[in-house]
């Protein structure tokens, strides 16, 4: 009786299968791989920070606070706050 061996499939776009981030894809902790999301790394830690400077801004963390706390100018958590409020209301309106 011979077995059939099934070729193993591999959802790796990229020759090394990993990157400078992670040295293999099945032990990567991003949510998505950083060569399928549009700005590749920089667009997927940004959005973390992001969403955590936006809980700080509804908890009443004052914005030069957050800006130190993250070496960010006042004026690009301001920016990080408006684009926050704006998805919200998209998303209100939608409905």
């Amino acid at each position: 009786m011979s077995r059939i061996v099934a070729p193993l499939v591999s959802s790796c776009h990229h020759a090394d299968c990993g990157c400078d981030y992670a040295s293999c894809c099945i032990i990567c902790p991003l949510p998505r791989c950083r060569y399928e999301e549009p700005g590749g790394l920089r667009a997927l830690l940004n959005a973390y920070r992001d969403q955590q400077i936006t809980a700080l801004r509804d908890e009443g963390v004052k914005v030069d606070q957050i800006a130190q706390r993250y070496s960010l100018h006042h004026r690009t958590v301001s920016r990080i706050s408006v684009r926050s409020v704006r998805r919200q209301q998209a998303l209100l309106t939608r409905r």
